[in-house]
């Protein structure tokens, strides 16, 4: 476990096209954390808008500081690989780009931090690598459940693409938006080399790429953290159903979100989904954004506001 007191370890990874999304992470972070903790926020960026970045770093608050590493280079390999933007493999080096930082989270930059992440980086993952929240099958998007690679059933994908163990009631495959890394642990089991081998390997069967490359190779490394840590907008507005740990998991969601994901299709710019005013609340109130909500209807015209500030 993590000293109580300790810095916060926080990471995200992004290119141009979310960096003005950074904010809000930094932003709704940052004013949930209580003392004696404070927030180390590493952002590893792969782009050139150089006005942002050095913004981003000049940001001033008491309970915050931002540290940008850039990685242009690093994952050229995947480039062009899959549905998914390269960016989203950055999560697989950060044992690497973080060499002698023991413990972190890591997020994806669409998340709105609701609770103090103290209480999530304090969380003991009982000598594993790794605390995730489990992926609910019947969550996943239609247009990601319908993809060509994806064939049969979940568990069909499971055991006979990633190698999983699988039962009806299983809570196994983790999503990987958010995750609490023992670095040290996973530095020791090469964490990088061989889930970015996987990656590689696999490129042409997988569908969800780097978090099946987590899954894959170090299942037997996570343990699975509070459900709140990382609740999707469509575990709140979709059906109640399943097997009993499925439901379980479900109601602990609807009723408690320390951190809401907004994966998939739920991005606030894009549709109005639960968790989407108090995302623009806090943007709003962030140096690269300010008034002018009402005009926002797509991503692009979101990210637009942003860069013109």
């Amino acid at each position: 476990m993590a000293p109580v007191g300790a810095e916060v370890i926080l990471v995200t990874g992004t290119d141009d096209g979310y960096l003005p999304l950074i904010w809000v992470v930094a932003r709704s972070a940052a004013r949930r954390l209580r003392p004696p903790h404070r927030l180390a926020f590493h952002v590893l960026y792969r782009g050139s808008d150089a006005a942002m970045v050095a913004r981003l770093q000049k940001l001033r608050v008491p309970n915050l500081r931002v540290v940008v590493h850039p990685i242009d280079g690093r994952l050229d390999a995947l480039q062009g690989e899959g549905r998914l933007p390269v960016l989203t493999y950055a999560r697989l080096l950060i044992p690497e780009l973080l060499p002698t930082t023991s413990r972190a989270i890591y997020v994806d930059p669409d998340v709105l931090v609701r609770e103090d992440l103290g209480a999530l980086f304090d969380t003991d993952l009982a000598g594993r690598a790794i605390g995730a929240v489990p992926d609910v099958p019947q969550f996943l998007p239609p247009r990601e459940l319908s993809h060509p690679r994806f064939t049969g059933t979940w568990q069909a994908y499971c055991e006979g693409v990633l190698g999983l163990p699988y039962a009806p009631d299983w809570l196994g495959y983790v999503n990987a938006g958010v995750l609490l890394l023992d670095l040290d642990r996973l530095r020791s089991l090469n964490f990088s080399h061989r889930t970015l081998a996987w990656a590689l390997d696999m490129r042409d069967r997988t569908v969800w790429h780097d978090q099946d490359a987590i899954n894959a190779t170090f299942c037997d490394e996570i343990t699975l953290v509070d459900a709140r840590w990382n609740v999707i907008p469509s575990a709140i507005m979709g059906p109640r159903a399943g097997q009993a740990p499925v439901l379980d998991l479900i109601d602990r969601q609807r009723a408690r979100q320390a951190i809401v994901h907004f994966a998939g299709g739920d991005k606030p710019w894009k549709r109005l989904t639960p968790f989407a005013q108090s995302w623009w609340v806090t943007a709003a109130f962030t140096p690269a954004f300010s008034a002018g909500m009402s005009r926002l209807a797509t991503k692009q015209a979101a990210l637009d506001i942003f860069r013109s500030r």
